[in-house]
């Protein structure tokens, strides 16, 4: 099997879209726990039990982020290195294929831990404040 240029374009696209599902799933499950804890006041015991669910996942869900985003970072390089090697490349096509780039994989981890740190922050007042109470009054 010949290995093309339309093959690692392929491999990195299908890559970032795996990239982003886990994204999405960091941000369903955090926003989820976020609304629960927010919809009424709750046990101190079960605040720390959901942010320690939380970090837990999180740190599972940063492993596969940031495997996948050293794998999009080396397709990327691997491309950008075909694409300035060959002659072969229509020049309508070539700057669109230099401009496959990957941040790397240092930013990832640390807007993750970032990203972790705020919303386990914002659980932790979340449950302590009732954020959908209709009681104004007090």
């Amino acid at each position: 099997m010949d290995f093309t240029l339309e093959n690692a374009v392929s491999i990195y696209y299908a890559s970032l879209e795996h990239q982003l599902a886990y994204w999405n799933l960091y941000l369903v499950v955090a926003f989820a726990l976020l609304a629960y804890l927010g919809a009424n006041r709750t046990q101190a015991s079960l605040i720390k039990l959901c942010i320690v669910i939380f970090v837990v996942f999180s740190v599972s869900n940063l492993i596969v982020v940031s495997k996948l985003q050293a794998h999009l970072v080396t397709v990327s390089n691997g491309i950008t290195t075909y694409v300035e090697a060959s002659s072969k490349i229509p020049v309508q096509f070539r700057q669109c294929l230099l401009e496959i780039e990957s941040l790397p994989v240092g930013v990832i981890v640390i807007y993750h831990i970032i990203s972790t740190f705020a919303l386990s922050v914002a659980m932790f007042f979340a449950g302590k404040i009732n954020i959908f109470s209709d009681d104004r009054n007090n």
